[in-house]
């Protein structure tokens, strides 16, 4: 499993918010399981944390 997390500033939520959907639309690789998609308020700004699974064999691809 891995965790992938992101923080924005205040003044770049909107333009994260935009790429991060463009992104998080895309079809996963059939070898990774996307678990969970947070945002939550974070220092000057917002974080966001993603949880992903990826299949025995497949790691070093799904890193990527």
């Amino acid at each position: 499993m891995f965790m992938v997390t992101e923080t924005y500033p205040t003044k770049s939520i909107a333009e994260a918010g935009k790429v991060a959907l463009e992104a998080y639309t895309k079809e996963p690789p059939p070898y990774v399981k996307t678990l969970g998609l947070y945002i939550a308020p974070g220092g000057d700004g917002a974080k966001s944390y993603a949880l992903y699974e990826i299949e025995k064999g497949h790691v070093d691809e799904g890193y990527k």
